[in-house]
């Protein structure tokens, strides 16, 4: 891996070496938490459990997520997958990671970077080097997670997603199964606090609150491939087919949302 603050994620001795340990000390801590620290209620996990673990090994697999914490990856892998599933570190997902947050010095880009963690420049666009490498996974069979409202929000209101994901869908060799994933609680599990300079409340900011409650709900899966195959036969212009694919998971999202606001009276 290439740890001069976010660059581009390369295959080599050191990244093979460091990545199962990386993943395998992250999800063992973080399992331990979602095990005894979480309240979880889980819907269609058995359907994540197959795509992770069944599917075809030229079939790659896009996650999209809303984003209510910086804890939500990994804890969410942790809340749906047993620990056997999680330290097989080979299928464990890339994730897009904002570079100027979470590749700021050495250790921090090896961390995150041998974590499978892909740095994006947020402004930057769709024509960088981080979104390409998320493209070459997909081609290759692999997981690839991405929160599509670009940054942490605890709003209550999933915001326009990033046509990122549009790319993701269209770019790819083989048209990626989409499992939307929506989850509720991980606001409170580490809620957004502004601690400017003061230790103290950095500290705190950081530990996770216990006893909480999380919803996680697993979409069903979509399959683009006909879309796609459409769009590239009647040469509609990428930027078109990148906002209507983005568009389609970014309403499928809202309207679990929805769903699961009526069924909770919330």
């Amino acid at each position: 891996i290439n740890a001069e603050y976010g660059g581009p994620i390369h295959v080599g001795l050191m990244s093979s070496l460091c990545t199962p340990f990386v993943i395998s000390f992250t999800v063992l801590v973080s399992k331990f938490f979602t095990t005894f620290g979480i309240k979880k209620h889980l819907e269609n996990q058995k359907t994540f459990q197959k795509f992770y673990s069944n599917r075809e090994p030229e079939q790659s697999l896009l996650t999209v997520s809303n984003h209510n914490s910086t804890l939500d990856d990994p804890l969410l892998w942790c809340l749906l997958l047993n620990l056997g599933d999680l330290l097989q570190t080979n299928k464990m997902r890339y994730v897009m990671g904002a570079r100027e947050l979470m590749f700021t010095n050495r250790f921090n880009s090896a961390y995150f970077g041998c974590g499978r963690v892909v740095p994006i420049v947020r402004g930057l666009g769709l024509s960088q080097s981080g979104v390409d490498v998320c493209v070459e996974k997909l081609s290759s069979g692999s997981w690839v997670h991405i929160f599509s409202e670009g940054k942490v929000n605890q709003s209550g209101t999933i915001l326009k997603m990033r046509w990122g994901i549009g790319k993701l869908i269209y770019e790819p060799e083989k048209t990626p199964i989409v499992l939307p994933i929506y989850h509720h609680g991980m606001e409170k599990v580490l809620p957004e606090s502004r601690y400017g300079k003061n230790t103290l409340k950095w500290l705190i900011y950081h530990i996770p609150r216990f006893g909480k409650k999380v919803d996680v709900i697993v979409g069903e899966p979509m399959d683009f491939s006909e879309m796609v195959n459409k769009y590239k036969s009647l040469g509609v212009h990428k930027s078109i087919a990148y906002s209507h694919l983005t568009w389609v998971v970014e309403n499928k999202l809202i309207f679990m949302q929805k769903q699961y606001r009526i069924k909770n009276k919330l």
